[in-house]
């Protein structure tokens, strides 16, 4: 005779049953699901610290304005070298525009470091100027300058030699940090390198007060193009606006979902019975059906007395001298 529980239903019996039945298929389980989650948290935390790093670097320029082509990324590394470095002569035309800096932006693919090609005379003129900790601005096409973190990563001095981008460089001066970019070179060495003449990334712009209004000026100028204040662009400077990382975070959760699914799926088809002798987990449902068994054996299941009383207001008063109702018997 196959022996039932009916009483209540424990989920922590349960699960300790599906354990201690098959503990190296749920140690794997609870393996894959914690590696989902601790690569979500881990990428998700890395990439916001990076990007607000980065975002620090780009106040640090000192424009108020950014002049992107149309339809561009908020990361620098995915722009293309497309607009007209002739725009910047238009721009800078503009009654509320102070100071342009046309700028071409290479990402260095052995270490996915940033580059800029700058015009130095009009990048430095954006900001306070950069802060020399040794050395002197490039001179010739085949100098660059780092920044004091990229110089202690990598041991440089002035004079040192670097390969970047496939071109050697001889390292001329060495600046504070956050400006940007962790190397400058040239605007056109830079333009040479990506082979896009007279073009450059983006524009960099310093307005004379009113921000609003030169970006309107600007807006007007080159309708199709992408004009962000900084304001504006700090705000957007967030992981979940990363077109990386959201695929893979789905990923990750749908990996988790089906994993889930696939266990509970496998359980519910190998469900043993309480008399399976290999489900060792189910030990105190089965003490209590044999228990539950034997007490109310003989017995006729009996109904709770709740269902069964009338209330005050329903109980139903049965004249002796009146015929039975139909269907009923007393």
């Amino acid at each position: 005779m196959t022996e039932t529980y009916d009483g209540p239903f424990s989920l922590l019996q349960m699960f300790w049953g599906s354990i201690t039945a098959r503990p190296l298929r749920s140690f794997l389980s609870v393996i894959a699901i914690a590696i989902q989650v601790i690569l979500v948290l881990m990428i998700a935390g890395l990439t916001s610290g990076v990007i607000s790093e980065w975002g620090k670097r780009v106040e640090g320029v000192g424009a108020d304005i950014l002049v992107q082509p149309p339809n561009s990324s908020i990361f620098f590394a995915f722009l293309s070298v497309g607009m007209q470095e002739s725009l910047g002569g238009q721009i800078a035309a503009l009654s509320g525009v102070d100071e342009v800096a046309p700028t071409v932006i290479l990402t260095e693919p052995k270490n996915l470091v940033m580059v800029y090609g700058i015009d130095y005379q009009r990048f430095n003129a954006l900001s306070k100027g950069f802060l020399f900790r040794d050395g002197r601005p490039f001179e010739g096409p085949d100098e660059v300058i780092a920044d004091d973190i990229m110089a202690q990563t990598r041991h440089l001095k002035v004079g040192s030699q670097i390969t970047l981008l496939n071109h050697a460089f001889t390292v001329c001066g060495i600046v504070g940090h956050g400006k940007g970019a962790r190397y400058f070179i040239p605007i056109r060495t830079a333009q040479e390198i990506a082979g896009a003449e007279k073009r450059v990334s983006m524009f960099y712009v310093r307005s004379k007060g009113d921000t609003e209004g030169t970006r309107a000026q600007i807006l007007k100028l080159m309708p199709e193009n992408s004009i962000r204040s900084l304001s504006e662009y700090v705000t957007l400077m967030t992981s979940s606006n990363l077109p990386q990382l959201r695929p893979f975070t789905r990923t990750m959760v749908a990996l988790g979902i089906v994993a889930y699914l696939s266990d509970a799926g496998d359980f519910k088809a190998n469900q043993p019975r309480l008399d399976d002798p290999d489900f060792p987990g189910l030990d105190f449902f089965r003490d209590r059906a044999r228990t539950r068994g034997s007490r109310n054996r003989g017995r006729l299941p009996r109904a709770p007395c709740r269902q069964l009383r009338p209330s005050r207001r329903s109980r139903l008063r049965i004249d002796p001298q009146s015929k039975p109702l139909a269907g009923l018997s007393f």
